[in-house]
């Protein structure tokens, strides 16, 4: 992950995940709201003839966008998808994710979303030179969820709690 956002972030908060996406060679899309599969997801990811894509779900929230267009992205980096067989995480043909899955590579790319959109570095430096604790200020700095946030700082050591 150090390395992605040594190549590709620009150090402006909040990170512009569907601009990394792109750096990475993944093409970012919108779900398509008329298509009976798309419907329910928040995300999806599949490669069609070498070409990475990750889509995400504009009817969402902002946060809920960059958060399953960050997943997303690191299901591909982090090699969970197969070229010609579209990856449902949840499902049965292995295209779609859920946060509510456990699964092995579900928290990898949970925990590859919470570093690229809360880079360590990033919140280290807010915290220790901008003197900032409040969780919903980080929140909307970073543009993620309050929960999303709090379980970044945990995961980091800033709360216990």
């Amino acid at each position: 992950m150090r390395k992605i956002l040594e190549c590709h972030w620009d150090w402006v908060l909040p990170v512009k995940v569907d601009s990394i996406g792109r750096r990475l060679s993944i093409q970012v899309r919108k779900l398509d709201p008329l298509n009976a599969e798309h419907t329910g997801l928040s995300g999806m990811v599949e490669i069609q003839d070498d070409l990475k894509l990750a889509y995400f779900n504009a009817s969402e929230s902002i946060n809920r966008q960059r958060f399953a267009l960050a997943h997303g992205i690191g299901h591909l980096v982090l090699g969970h998808v197969i070229s010609a067989a579209p990856r449902l995480v949840d499902g049965e043909d292995g295209r779609h994710y859920s946060a509510s899955n456990s699964s092995q590579m579900e928290q990898e790319a949970n925990n590859f979303a919470m570093q690229l959109l809360m880079p360590k570095d990033a919140i280290d430096y807010v915290i220790n030179q901008e003197k900032v604790n409040n969780i919903n200020y980080l929140a909307v700095k970073f543009g993620v969820s309050e929960v999303a946030m709090h379980a970044r700082l945990k995961n980091l050591g800033w709360m216990y709690y």
